[in-house]
């Protein structure tokens, strides 16, 4: 028989036998349990008093993080993940790594955040984003526990805490204690991790031996995903060098466009989240014979001056329409408030109505249904009574799209929309409704 390991009181090891397959007597072993249980306990109540502190520490986190990436321009693979880990989770990770914790905010992954990113390169502008933001207390390379001939999880993890910054904020100085999880990988990572997760096949041991050659070449497509696309931007630079001075007439495309845009335009007039227009407005160029960049500079130049006096009166008249109904359709309050209205694509647009006159009006008018959006601003269940009252005058609009989120809808424009937009606008009215047109 084995003896009990148990130190007793006094300093020596206790002298019963161990119970069967165990370390411990029946008496120690109820005691340990004991034990066990009323630290359990008492981490669960912990948790509960702090869940919803560590909610708003979480949400704190998450806009500092948005704000951030927005401010260095990087558009994530999926929005941004974050979680408070639920109770049962921690229970349960406690039991099966055996933890011995003093509290809950022994976790580091008590808050987690996961950032799943396009492109390899935007990690490194990440890593600076959270260094920047938060007090970085540990961070971690996963792929360096794989070895050359190993595939596996990849991703970056960071243990974060709140900045000093924060230590003179009210209402964020007490969150002092609070650390947080911070994932970081590509979204072809993300699909390898997912996977990964479903299948069990942590390591090539956990893989049958009639699959592992396969689950090794879908390891090196999805490396190999991220490793091309790191050579087509790095391709993409090189072109995007040559841009920086159109001397020569050069094809139009997406990214010449952007360069000529930036060349002309003012920077304050410039909107990121609209270079997905770009393309529609190459259609736009072509439908005008207008396919190279020496014929649409031309156009820009000759019209800029009438273009730009053209924004500043969008903004005048949005600024009056705002004082008088307190709200403005065509473009957010925070260009009008930095005395811009239309973008680069926008003010492409006008110059093109300048050269082109009516032939370009009717153009714009005909093609009115495919671009145009309905925005519907005020509840959502009042929205949803518009939409049927569309559907029932106009059996048409079945098929476009609806698109709610939070006090807004946008209906996608269908032929015959526009005739009957008083209709629309007086069945909003009676709805407590605002209608208008997002172009």
């Amino acid at each position: 028989m084995t003896k009990c390991i148990a130190i007793t009181n006094s300093g020596s090891q206790c002298s019963r036998n161990a119970i069967a397959s165990a370390e411990y007597c029946k008496q120690h072993a109820s005691k340990i349990a004991f034990n066990a249980m009323s630290t359990s306990e008492t981490l669960e109540s912990e948790y509960r008093d702090f869940a919803n502190t560590a909610n708003r520490f979480m949400e704190a986190c998450a806009r500092e993080i948005k704000a951030v990436l927005n401010q260095n321009q990087i558009v994530l693979g999926v929005p941004l993940e974050h979680r408070v880990k639920e109770w049962s989770s921690i229970a349960e990770k406690i039991q099966r790594k055996d933890l011995a914790l003093e509290s809950v905010f022994d976790l580091d992954d008590l808050i987690g955040f996961r950032l799943i990113l396009i492109f390899m390169r935007d990690i490194e502008v990440v890593d600076g984003c959270l260094r920047q933001q938060f007090n970085v207390l540990e961070c971690e390379d996963t792929s360096m526990r794989l070895q050359d001939q190993q595939f596996g999880y990849q991703s970056f993890h960071y243990i974060i805490k709140m900045p000093s910054a924060w230590e003179d904020v009210p209402t964020l100085s007490h969150y002092g204690e609070y650390k947080a999880e911070v994932q970081v990988r590509t979204l072809s990572q993300h699909t390898w991790a997912a996977a990964e997760h479903k299948l069990q096949y942590k390591n090539s041991l956990s893989v049958p031996d009639t699959l592992r050659r396969s689950i090794y070449r879908i390891s090196a497509l999805l490396e190999t995903v991220d490793l091309e696309f790191e050579r087509f931007l790095t391709d993409r630079d090189n072109y995007l060098d040559t841009l920086d001075s159109l001397t020569n007439s050069v094809p139009i495309n997406v990214d010449v466009l952007r360069q000529i845009h930036l060349d002309i335009w003012p920077i304050e007039n410039q909107d990121k989240s609209t270079d997905i227009d770009l393309s529609s407005l190459i259609i736009d160029l072509k439908k005008f014979e207008i396919e190279n960049s020496e014929s649409i500079i031309e156009i820009l130049k000759k019209h800029k001056a009438k273009v730009i006096e053209r924004d500043r009166k969008a903004v005048e008249e949005a600024r009056t329409h705002i004082k008088k109904h307190g709200e403005h359709f065509g473009t957010s309050t925070s260009r009008i408030g930095s005395g811009v209205y239309f973008t680069h694509v926008g003010l492409t647009r006008v110059a093109l109505g300048f050269e082109h006159g009516q032939k370009w009006t009717e153009y714009n008018s005909s093609k009115q249904n495919f671009n145009d959006m309905m925005c519907v601003r005020g509840s959502v269940s009042s929205s949803k009574q518009l939409l049927k009252h569309i559907r029932a005058i106009l059996p048409e609009s079945n098929s476009s799209i609806m698109i709610l989120d939070n006090n807004h809808a946008h209906l996608k424009a269908v032929p015959g929309l526009l005739d009957m937009e008083s209709d629309i606008r007086s069945k909003a009215t009676i709805l407590g409704l605002t209608v208008g047109w997002i172009r």
